[in-house]
C-alpha cells in the first residue's frame, strides 16, 4: 500500500465515522486527503473499495488489540475466557463510533448486497474477520481440558455463537444506545454484559465447580 493510500484510508476514516458510509461521497474523501476526485480514483476505484480498506484496517486495530488481550489472561480456561470477552467488550464500549461503522458496513454489504466487482482481497478479509472466532475456541477447548468448562458443551457451535451473538449486539448497542436506555433502562454496553455473564454461568461445570 502507497503513502497515499494509507493517507487516504486515514482522512476516509474521519469521514466516514462522522458522516457514515451512506452519506459519505467521493468528494468528501478527496477534500480531507487532499486529493481531487480523478487523483483519488487511481487509488481507489470506488467510494466501496475506500469503505472496505477502512473496514479492514479497524478490523487489524482490534486484532492487535485481541491478541495482546488473549496473551495476558491468567488461570483456569473459563476464567481466561471470562476475562478475554470482557476486554473486547470494554474495547466496544470505547469505540462506540467504530462499531457504528460495521454496522453500517454489514447492512450495506450482506449477503444478497455484496458486490463481486469491489477490488479486494477475499483470503485476506478471511483470515482478519475469522480470528476473533479461532481465539475464542482456543480458550474454549482449554476450558474443557482443565475441567472448568462442562465437556458436554458444543465448542465449535458455542464460538460461533458467542462471537457471531456479542458482535452484533455490540453493534447494536453503537447503533441504538439511546432507544436501548429508553426500552430497558440499561446502557446497552451493560447488557452485552450481562450476556457474557449468562454465557459463563451456562458453560461452568453441571456441580458448578471449577477445579482449583
Amino acid at each position: 500500500m502507497t503513502e497515499t493510500q494509507t493517507r487516504i484510508i486515514e482522512k476516509a476514516k474521519v469521514v466516514f465515522l462522522t458522516k457514515g458510509i451512506g452519506l459519505s461521497s467521493m468528494t468528501d474523501i478527496g477534500e480531507a486527503a487532499g486529493l481531487v476526485r480523478r487523483s483519488l480514483y487511481r487509488h481507489f476505484p470506488t467510494k466501496e473499495d475506500i469503505a472496505y480498506a477502512v473496514m479492514m484496517s479497524f478490523l487489524r486495530e482490534w486484532n492487535l488489540f485481541m491478541a495482546a488481550a488473549f496473551d495476558s489472561v491468567q488461570g483456569q480456561g473459563l476464567c481466561r475466557l471470562e476475562s478475554f470477552l470482557g476486554a473486547l467488550i470494554a474495547y466496544m464500549g470505547e469505540r462506540q463510533a467504530e462499531m457504528s461503522f460495521f454496522a453500517e458496513y454489514d447492512f450495506i454489504f450482506n449477503d444478497d448486497g455484496y458486490r463481486d466487482d469491489l477490488h479486494v482481497s477475499v483470503a485476506d478479509y478471511g483470515r482478519t474477520i475469522f480470528e476473533p472466532d479461532r481465539r475464542i475456541l482456543l480458550l474454549l477447548k482449554k476450558g474443557v481440558e482443565d475441567g472448568s468448562i462442562r465437556s458436554d458443551a458444543d465448542i465449535e457451535l458455542t464460538g460461533a455463537t458467542i462471537s457471531n451473538v456479542l458482535w452484533s449486539f455490540g453493534q447494536r448497542a453503537a447503533m441504538r444506545g439511546k432507544t436501548i436506555f429508553s426500552e430497558t433502562g440499561f446502557d446497552g454496553i451493560d447488557l452485552v454484559n450481562n450476556q457474557l455473564s449468562l454465557y459463563i454461568d451456562a458453560l461452568r461445570p453441571v456441580n458448578g465447580r471449577i477445579p482449583e
